[in-house]
């Protein structure tokens, strides 16, 4: 299950023109020090993974959307307990996609049923939230709770909402006025210091970061501002062209961006900002993956072995 530990270094740079280099300084290397491997294609312990998620003790938890279930590992890799299968019933999924940890909480989100189920730290389900939604983003708070986005359709405005574990809904931010095409408004998102939100547009060129009540903070358009192409099939309008896949922070504050088809390694190009958006570095992810996580220690998590595999890295700057 564990593979020896080997060493994935991969150039890093920034990017942009030669003032906005200048004002950074030196470009930053990043070297990723590959220290766990889950599953594989020679093992049955991952079928496709979608989602995942690290605790203070070092528990991994991993949604696997083929094998409809929720699997918790420990530090080592070792198999811990697992629940779930295939229904509609409490604690059942369909194709579970979105994996929050929030406190004790954790948070499903299933591509084909309806609201958020909740389970505790040893897999306990608990109830469901957000009942009627369908939920297609999930960011934990930090502090028990989580932000979704509920599925939009055209003329409505895009947005996300913060809850409780209880489902009782605190705060609720307008980030996009009107959405244009189904899918438009599709962001990743991820809680920072303070209870400010980053969104990582899947379908624009846009990343932001907002304050705790929803104000915009910046925003980046790192590959020059394009809007998604769109198609009209069976008489619906949607975006097609997919420029970011997913973002996620460090224990320093640093959002990993993940890019879509629109960079020169699609899946696999990793754009870091700092806080205040100022870009630090590029790099190169050894395979493709269609998610980022980063646990409390600093490790980032991605897809290997078009999902069968799941890589834990240890990050260096250098």
């Amino acid at each position: 299950m564990m593979r020896a530990p080997g060493f994935v270094a991969v150039s890093a740079w920034l990017l942009g023109l030669a003032a906005a280099s200048a004002a950074a300084g030196p470009p930053t290397r990043v070297v990723l020090e590959e220290i766990l491997s889950l599953g594989g294609p020679d093992e049955a312990v991952l079928l496709q993974w979608t989602g995942v998620a690290a605790d203070d003790e070092g528990s991994i938890y991993v949604l696997d959307a083929l094998d409809c279930a929720l699997k918790k590992f420990d530090d080592k890799g070792k198999l811990l307990g697992r629940t779930g299968r295939k229904g509609q019933g409490p604690g059942e999924f369909q194709f579970p996609v979105l994996l929050a940890l929030s406190g004790e909480r954790l948070y499903v989100a299933d591509q084909r049923r309806l609201g958020l189920q909740v389970f505790d730290l040893s897999l306990r389900f608990l109830r469901t939230i957000a009942p009627g939604r369908l939920v297609t983003a999930l960011a934990a708070d930090g502090r028990g709770g989580v932000a979704y986005k509920p599925f939009t359709p055209p003329g409505e405005p895009g947005r996300w909402l913060v809850c409780d574990e209880q489902g009782r809904v605190a705060s609720e931010t307008v980030y996009m006025p009107k959405v244009e095409a189904y899918l438009a408004d599709s962001i990743s998102l991820v809680f920072g210091a303070g209870g400010s939100v980053y969104a990582a547009y899947l379908y624009r060129d846009l990343v932001e970061k907002r304050d705790g009540r929803g104000q915009l903070v910046w925003s980046k358009a790192p590959r020059g501002g394009a809007a998604s192409s769109t198609e009209t099939i069976q008489g619906l309008k949607i975006a097609k062209t997919m420029f970011w896949l997913d973002a996620a922070l460090d224990p320093q504050g640093r959002l990993y961006v993940l890019a879509g088809g629109k960079t020169e390694h699609p899946a696999r190009d990793v754009l870091i900002f700092d806080p205040e958006g100022a870009l630090l570095a590029m790099f190169v992810l050894p395979e493709p993956s269609h998610c980022l996580h980063i646990d409390g220690r600093g490790c980032l998590y991605a897809r290997a072995d078009e999902g069968v595999t799941l890589k834990k890295y240890r990050v260096r700057f250098l």
